[in-house]
């Protein structure tokens, strides 16, 4: 079974960017935020920037594992085509993301627009990464 490293790691550095656009002003970012009880703008802003820079590691660690998992998932289907990485894509969202996203956001009490826009993320980003590691 192989697994190609380089397709791992250019499908998590294309979904960390596509989370930068996701959760940008332009986007989601706004209303995420204050779904989220995080504040507008930050108290102390060398702080954010700390917070920031770590969320954005985190994020492209948290990609390469997903990347990681998805491509030995593909490996052991045998998927090489378009339609079968957002097939897998799709079912790993459905089965693994989407429950514990319902979970959160019915626990913490939080509106289903905000499930949207962090479970969508996630499901855009599952897509994105299964495609490139099947075609790749």
């Amino acid at each position: 079974m192989y697994i190609n490293i380089l397709a791992i790691l250019v499908s998590a550095i294309v979904c960390s960017f596509l989370g930068y656009f996701w959760y940008s002003k332009k986007m989601f970012g706004d209303t995420w935020m204050r779904l989220s009880g995080l504040p507008m703008t930050p108290a102390d802003p060398v702080v954010a920037k700390k917070v920031m820079m770590k969320g954005v590691l985190m994020t492209l660690i948290g990609w390469v594992l997903s990347a990681w998992v998805l491509a030995n998932v593909i490996a052991l289907m045998g998927t090489d085509s378009f339609g079968g990485g957002l097939e897998v894509g799709f079912f790993a969202w459905l089965g693994l993301v989407a429950p514990a996203q319902i979970g959160m956001v019915m626990w913490e009490r939080k509106p289903w627009k905000y499930f949207w826009i962090t479970s969508g993320y996630q499901l855009v980003g599952l897509l994105v990464t299964s495609v490139i590691l099947a075609l790749w």
